[in-house]
Parts: structure tokens; C-alpha cells; sequence
């Protein structure tokens, strides 16, 4: 993944350098032919009377031809480049993605283009196109190997558990004990574990903390799920700093339950 997004992000670069420097020999070459003539005095007539002629268009740069060949060559070489990393993502939506691209810009011109003036923009207009389309790839790509890595990663790791007796939970390999000084994360591991699958309502939490006043003799009862809550995300932080897996408690300002991705389900 990483080497297909890497060779994406050259082609990328390169094709733009490319575009900027082909737009600068186009508007360097193709003159500005405006649609009305300004009507020029050549001379005078009969009785001092102005003759008047409109000016011929300026004609087609002799360099034209070639630089558009010079063009096509290069923007199929790159198409074709590109196209061949698509294939190797194993993702043909891109490969119909960038075979269709939308929003390419012509450059500006003023008045009348000659026939090979008006192939050279269609065709840039084209290339700003795939690289627009390119770029919406490149970012798509790596936004779903992200995520399809996290679902693998997540399949792969241990499912948790908690020890209480050295207040100590077990995931991904690491284990994030407790202090002896930790108030009440402790306590709500043990609710927790024991019954998995539940899913908790914070002020639930309250009603259970008797229970536990021999294990913890000292706990001085919460007062409100305020401080349920800020126990509970400070325990999401420290899974994290251990395990890079943010999301163990999944909670919000009324419930709490353990992430189901990374129990062992109770058997009903």
C-alpha cells in the first residue's frame, strides 16, 4: 500500500510540474485573436478620404505542431504510468475513476483558436482533469488502507481483561495497572469485566459502589456521574497511551459499555 501510495504522489507531482509548463508554452505561443478587428487606416484616397482594412489574424505559431506532439507524448506516457499503480491497487473503481475525470479547466484564450491550438487545450484541459481525479484518489486510497488496517489490526489483538486483584487491565499486549492511590477506576473495571457485554448507565455506577466498600474501604463514595464520567475517559487515555487504541470504553455523558471488538463475549 505504502509503495503504491508513494509512486501515486511522484506521478502526481511530475504531471503537475509537467501541466504548469506545457500551460506556460501554450500561452507563450497561441496569440490572442480577438472576435471583432479593429478596422486599421492604411492610407488616404480620393479627396484625402481614409481607406480602411481589417487586419488578417495573426497566424498559428510554427511551433505549435510540435509542441502538441511533444504533448500528446508525454500526458499518454503519464496516463499509462499511472494507470499500471491503479492496477496494482486491486481497486478498478479508480481505474474507472480516473478513465472518467470531471472538472478539467481550458486555458484562457481571447478569440478564435486554429485547429491545433484547439486540440493542444482540449488536451490540457483533460490532464488538469485526471490530476484533479488523481489527487481525489490518492487521498481516498490512503484514507480506506487506514481504516482497513485498524479492522485488521483489531481482529488480531487479544481480547481484554482485568485482573482485580493487582487492579490491572490486559490488552494488546500491555498491561495498565492501577495505582494503589487510584480512587475509583478500580472499582469500575471490576463492574465492568465482570459482566461484559453490559452496556451501563452512568448513574447506575452509584448504586453499585456499596458492594465494593470492603475492597476499597477507603473509597469515598462519588456524588453525581460527573465524576463517573471524567474516570472513565482518563481510563480511555491511559489504554491509549499504551496501546494506540483509543476507544477500549466506549462512553458518552449518559452510558458506558466495553468496545465489543475487544471482549470475549458472554454466552447467553
Amino acid at each position: 500500500m505504502k509503495e503504491n501510495v508513494e509512486e501515486l504522489i511522484r506521478l502526481f507531482t511530475y504531471g503537475k510540474n509537467a501541466y504548469e509548463r506545457l500551460s506556460q508554452f501554450f500561452e507563450t505561443l497561441v496569440p490572442d485573436r480577438p472576435f471583432v478587428q479593429q478596422p486599421v487606416i492604411r492610407s488616404t484616397g480620393t479627396y484625402g478620404l481614409p481607406l480602411i482594412s481589417t487586419p488578417e489574424p495573426e497566424p498559428e505559431d510554427p511551433s505549435t505542431v510540435k509542441m502538441l506532439e511533444t504533448a500528446q507524448t508525454y500526458i499518454s506516457g503519464w496516463i499509462g504510468e499511472v494507470n499500471t499503480i491503479l492496477d496494482k491497487t486491486g481497486k478498478a473503481r479508480y481505474r474507472l475513476q480516473f478513465e472518467d475525470p470531471k472538472g478539467g479547466i481550458r486555458i484562457g484564450t481571447v478569440g478564435n483558436l486554429t485547429e491545433n491550438e484547439e486540440k493542444w487545450n482540449e488536451l490540457m484541459s483533460d490532464f488538469d482533469a485526471r490530476l484533479q481525479e488523481l489527487r481525489r484518489i490518492i487521498i481516498d486510497y490512503e484514507t480506506t488502507s487506514e481504516q482497513e488496517a485498524k479492522e485488521v489490526k483489531s481482529k488480531d489483538i487479544e481480547p481484554a481483561t482485568y485482573d482485580p486483584k493487582t487492579k490491572t487491565i490486559f490488552f494488546a499486549d500491555e498491561a495498565i495497572r492501577f495505582t494503589k492511590s487510584a480512587e475509583y477506576s478500580p472499582a469500575i473495571c471490576r463492574l465492568m469485566f465482570e459482566d461484559p457485554d453490559k452496556q451501563w448507565d452512568l448513574k447506575d455506577f452509584l448504586a453499585e459502589w456499596d458492594s465494593l466498600y470492603e475492597y476499597l474501604p477507603d473509597l469515598q463514595k462519588p456524588s453525581d456521574w460527573n465524576k463517573v464520567y471524567a474516570v472513565i475517559s482518563k481510563m480511555n487515555d491511559r489504554v491509549q497511551k499504551a496501546t494506540g487504541i483509543p476507544d477500549l470504553f466506549k462512553f458518552s455523558t449518559k452510558s458506558v459499555r466495553l468496545n465489543p471488538k475487544y471482549i470475549t463475549h458472554t454466552k447467553k
